[in-house]
């Protein structure tokens, strides 16, 4: 089941979590053993041993679980780093845990049709948690908690319409995210030409000493920035394409955007405007906006 994007909290009666900023995980609990998958269906057990502990964690012979898998980084969600652990492993050094929101199988039972309020009330009953997992609460009151994720630097939260049941997909009006805009610090690496004009900035942050690319911008540039833009390619630049110069990272510009993709590039960024900082600065911190 896939939340719907809204601008604004969800208005009405809904319970309201917080949208972690990490792997969305479907959990198999079955003859003692655990397997995890991703909504694209990829099984991503072996990336998470950990996540293995659930089997002692819920109390049930056989379950299926919602949940998200969760890196955290100096005491905050870290997508990259979740990525990283999925794609190549990071060991122990970058534990996950997976943080449990639905339960829709126990024992044989298909829980997807029962409201929402059941199939919390038996995932808290059989779940006791391990140190590699965590059961979402839920709040009342969505504007205190989005406010509080603001504050927190945090991803967002998602409202889930109480009486609801389980429906896969974004076939329904019941489950809705709200997402924090961010900021960020971005140095330029390149401008991208089109019909022999500027059309967008390639983008970096560094992640361990190393310059990695973000992706490119295109919003928020005016025409004369594009003009001064290409004179500067042009004039200090390297060709690595037919409409690609590469440029030594010397500018920074702030770059507003909604969230990273599975590739780790910025999606939706837009050029808030260039910023009197050094490159070295540009480390990828995000900035709720």
């Amino acid at each position: 089941m896939e939340p719907i994007a809204l601008p604004e909290v969800a208005a009405g009666d809904f319970i309201h979590q917080i949208k972690w900023d990490g792997i969305r995980g479907v959990s198999v609990l079955e003859n003692g053993a655990v397997s995890v998958f991703t909504k694209s269906g990829n099984d991503v057990t072996a990336a998470y041993p950990e996540l293995g502990a659930l089997k002692d964690g819920m109390d049930a012979k056989q379950a299926v679980l919602d949940g998200e898998i969760v890196v955290f980084v100096d005491g905050r969600p870290s997508f990259y780093h979740a990525l990283k652990r999925g794609n190549a492993g990071a060991g122990p050094a970058y534990p996950a845990r997976y943080v449990v929101f639905d339960l829709l199988m126990l024992d044989g039972k298909d829980l997807r049709g029962e409201p929402i309020e059941r199939r919390q009330a038996l995932l808290k009953s059989r779940f006791s948690g391990r140190a590699s997992m965590a059961l979402a609460d839920g709040f009342d009151d969505g504007e205190a908690l989005f406010a509080l994720m603001k504050k927190r630097n945090m991803e967002g939260i998602v409202s889930k319409r109480r009486g609801s049941v389980y429906s896969a997909g974004k076939n329904h009006s019941d489950w809705f995210k709200t997402k924090v805009v961010k900021k960020m610090l971005c140095a330029v690496t390149g401008v991208h030409f089109s019909g022999g004009q500027a059309a967008s900035l390639s983008l970096g942050v560094y992640r361990g000493g190393a310059l990695v690319p973000v992706g490119r911008a295109s919003l928020g540039l005016t025409q004369d920035d594009l003009r001064v833009l290409a004179d500067y390619a042009r004039r200090e630049g390297e060709r690595t394409g037919r409409d690609d110069m590469r440029v030594e990272p010397r500018l920074t510009c702030w770059v507003r955007f909604s969230e990273w993709t599975p590739q780790m590039t910025l999606r939706h960024p837009v050029l808030l405007g260039f910023a009197d900082k050094a490159p070295a600065e540009a480390q990828g911190e995000e900035i709720g906006i």
